[in-house]
């Protein structure tokens, strides 16, 4: 079906100059064996090309990391080669025809290099601004496949936060970006899983290790956590204890504490009654003294 309809396509107008000289050479009877089998043979290639863009037209994701480099491998059709072209969105990478010492290089892009043996193309320190679909013409007419370019950044390292109650918990992964990223989980005993959230439940030996993969097509990161992180290990006797040792301390604690507060306050109290007995002391001291020199006249008088 494929092959019927590639040979219904070319027109008169489509056929190149080649082929309508061999056309008007046949109908002249005029050409000699070797100018017809070149005729004949750029016609087949003609045709095959035709017939292989036609009836495939595969476009192939190609994913790099930043500042790599990748190599794209056209599908180069057994004819031969008179001209040779690689495009990015339609516009011009690469080209060579038939003559020319080297290819001839376009400012799409900076790193490029076609190799004239295989005529793969490969692209170096690649950025997001490379990321586009690239497509090979040989002889003027696209190959079976392009490529869709896509640089990506590294992953970072996901973090885990859990939800957790006594006997469960629900651990969410979270990366950085979330552009072709993909999470899944996988634990130390072979559960592998999909999705950013795994749901776990306590065992009893508390020995699961639950590891978060978060990736995209190029980079991928980890992390783990255990479950003796998740689930404490529960001792009564233990438990008693701190709390025993909780309520003694605050008894003990707050009896030091009334302890303190009675020694301050007879402290205060010892220190205010001896400064007013002091006080009275001091007045009665001065009042005799005071009643002395009163009655020092009366005295002086008698004596005279």
């Amino acid at each position: 079906m494929d092959f019927m309809l590639a040979l219904t396509l070319p027109t008169t107008q489509e056929i190149p100059n080649q082929l309508k000289a061999f056309s008007r050479c046949s109908h002249i009877h005029q050409c000699y064996p070797s100018q017809v089998y070149r005729e004949m043979s750029f016609t087949l290639s003609v045709l095959l090309l035709q017939l292989l863009s036609v009836s495939h037209s595969d476009v192939i994701q190609k994913y790099t990391l930043r500042s790599g480099s990748i190599e794209l491998i056209g599908q180069v059709p057994n004819v031969l080669v008179e001209s040779v072209m690689w495009t990015r969105n339609k516009d011009k990478v690469a080209d060579w025809d038939k003559g020319d010492m080297t290819p001839t290089y376009y400012p799409t892009l900076d790193k490029t290099e076609l190799n004239m043996d295989t005529w793969a193309l490969t692209l170096s320190d690649l950025q997001p601004t490379c990321n586009g679909q690239y497509a090979l013409q040989i002889n003027g007419i696209e190959t079976a496949s392009s490529f869709q370019l896509i640089v990506l950044e590294s992953v970072s390292g996901p973090n885990i936060r859990p939800n957790c109650d006594l006997r469960s918990c629900n651990l969410t992964c979270q990366g950085a970006g979330i552009d072709h990223t993909e999470y899944s989980w996988t634990d130390n005993r072979g559960r592998n899983e999909r999705g950013s959230v795994l749901k776990v439940e306590k065992t009893k030996g508390l020995d699961r290790v639950y590891t978060c993969n978060f990736s995209n097509p190029v980079s991928w990161k980890t992390s783990s956590v255990r479950e003796r992180e998740l689930f404490p290990p529960e001792n009564t006797d233990a438990n008693l204890h701190i709390i025993l040792g909780s309520i003694v301390g605050s008894i003990l604690g707050g009896a030091v504490l009334i302890i303190i507060a009675a020694a301050t306050g007879i402290a205060v109290y010892k220190k205010r009654n001896h400064t007013q007995q002091d006080g009275e002391g001091d007045g009665e001291d001065k009042q005799h003294e005071t009643q002395k020199l009163l009655s020092a006249p009366d005295e002086l008088h008698v004596k005279m």
